[in-house]
Formats: C-alpha cells, sequence, structure tokens
C-alpha cells in the first residue's frame, strides 16, 4: 500500500491559492484548507450554489474556465 506524503511546500501554495482565491474570486468562499488525506481547500462557490475542492492552482483555473463559459 502506497501513502501519499505531501510537502510543506505544497501546504504553502495553497495558501497562497487561498489568498488569491478571496482577492480575485469574490464569490468563492474558503471554508477551510485540509492537509488529510491530501491537501486540499475546500470552496462554496455561492453563484452556482455548490461546494468544491482544489488541490492546485490549475484546478481553479479550470473550475473558473468552465464556470465562466456556462455563464456567458
Amino acid at each position: 500500500m502506497s501513502e501519499y506524503h505531501h510537502s510543506p511546500a505544497s501546504l504553502s501554495a495553497l495558501v497562497a491559492l487561498c489568498e488569491r482565491i478571496e482577492a480575485e474570486a469574490p464569490h468563492l468562499h474558503i471554508k477551510g484548507l485540509y492537509e488529510f488525506p491530501r491537501p486540499f481547500i475546500k470552496v462554496k462557490d455561492t453563484l452556482h450554489g455548490i461546494v468544491v475542492g482544489f488541490s492546485s492552482e490549475d484546478e481553479l483555473v479550470t473550475y473558473l474556465h468552465i464556470t465562466a463559459r456556462k455563464r456567458a
């Protein structure tokens, strides 16, 4: 059985991502930063009424592109 070990760098990257979300996406509300089973951010999207999780900036960017297309 393999275990996933995260580095402090991954947590610091997610802290920076939380700050970016708060500054650039006011419709996304940070609900928490979790370390287990792997680091991720729990976010509530108030425009779409759903809760989502992001473990990287790439996931956030993809989500924002997809939801922007649905609004257009």
